[in-house]
């Protein structure tokens, strides 16, 4: 392994061990020298924007998310993430939005999720046709992890999604 991936590799690694620990503020500074010995250096910026997510500084979790897509806009990662945080806080139109940019990069890892996302963001907008049709295009067995504003954190099959829109 090459010096600077060792760099990024261990650092990662010490983030683990801080943030397993509760010790955020620590973490975040190892996420800082890493950004000060590379600028663009795309897993500090998202171990960064996690970790204050994570402890509430959503504005900067935002910025950092903003940063990674101008590290790698032709990458689905930041929006996934940023239509999951904004699912969670009940941002649907940003949901939709995210999932609808994701879908475009035709990343079959990624473009389930979008249908599901975006599914749950047309039934909280009240478009519950649109809703019915990203649902339908899920597999069979479709089911993830969620945290929706008044129903919580759950695992929702597709099933229960259809079930949830009415369709």
């Amino acid at each position: 392994m090459s010096g600077p991936s060792n760099f990024v590799t261990e650092r990662r690694k010490i983030i683990d061990r801080f943030r397993d620990e509760g010790r955020f503020e620590e973490a975040l500074q190892v996420c800082e020298e890493m950004i000060a010995a590379d600028s663009g250096d795309y897993a500090a910026y998202s171990e960064r924007a996690d970790i204050l997510y994570s402890i509430g500084q959503r504005k900067e979790a935002y910025q950092d998310l903003g940063r990674l897509i101008q590290l790698r806009p032709e990458s689905p990662s930041a929006y996934y993430v940023r239509a999951k945080w904004n699912l969670e806080v009940g941002d649907y139109q940003a949901v939709l939005d995210d999932a609808t940019t994701i879908m475009r990069f035709r990343d079959k890892h990624f473009i389930d999720v979008a249908y599901f996302y975006r599914a749950i963001a047309q039934f909280k907008l009240g478009n519950k046709t649109d809703a019915v049709a990203d649902c339908l295009r899920l597999p069979a067995d479709f089911k993830m992890p969620v945290d929706i504003p008044q129903m919580g954190w759950k695992v929702l099959s597709r099933k229960e999604l259809q079930e949830m829109i009415g369709g």
